[in-house]
């Protein structure tokens, strides 16, 4: 019997054992339970945090939170997909950004080009020239300014040799308007030597015009 009562008491206190533990284990998993509650919970907050970030359309901003988020929970696949998300918007805005900047500088382009052409018709090719050296300095990789330019350039100096041509002319009609009078007022004082040799002197000095001759 004492044998017996002492197996008894060996068998409980194994039974008391094992039952402490398994307590000891549940109150354990219980509490990692907990903390990967509260922990899901946290990342939640702070994934509501970054959502806001993306909808202000601060992607940069998102994304190093949501670095920083992997690097405290590493285990969470979907802050990995929420930096995805960022990044593809945030990519998404620069190549708009870009598109938007190329768009505004090739208007820019083509009414600053067109201002010039338009005061090189009215030969204005100073106020012209200086536009597009204004845009080639603005924009010194499009081509078509520095061509523009060029153009302008010889424009304006063909049209100075025109002027220079132009008063030339002027000039000289003048003084064979001159020397034309001189010859009739010998004619009309008789003095028909003295007209012939005018308009010979006239002649030699201005052989372009065939009317002296006749």
């Amino acid at each position: 019997q004492y044998k017996g009562n002492i197996q008894i008491r060996r068998d409980r206190e194994t039974a008391e054992a094992l039952l402490a533990q398994h307590l000891r284990d549940e109150e354990k998993r219980a509490e990692t339970q907990a903390r990967l509650q509260n922990e899901r919970a946290e990342v939640a907050a702070l994934r509501v945090q970054s959502a806001e970030l993306v909808d202000r359309g601060d992607y940069e901003g998102a994304m190093a939170f949501l670095d920083s988020l992997a690097l405290q929970y590493p285990g969470y696949a979907e802050i990995q997909v929420d930096r995805r998300e960022a990044a593809g918007k945030l990519d998404r805005q620069r190549r708009e950004a870009e598109e938007l900047a190329r768009r505004e500088q090739d208007r820019a382009i083509s009414q600053g080009r067109a201002e010039a052409a338009d005061l090189v018709s009215k030969a204005q090719f100073q106020d012209a020239i200086a536009i597009l050296d204004r845009l080639a300095q603005q924009y010194p990789d499009h081509p078509a300014i520095g061509a523009d330019r060029a153009a302008a350039a010889l424009a304006w100096e063909q049209h100075i040799r025109d002027e220079e041509e132009r008063v030339r002319r002027q000039v000289e009609e003048a003084a064979v308007a001159r020397g034309c009078e001189q010859a009739a007022a010998f004619v009309r004082a008789g003095d028909y030597q003295g007209a012939i040799a005018n308009l010979e002197t006239l002649a030699r000095q201005h052989p372009t015009y065939l009317e002296i001759q006749r």
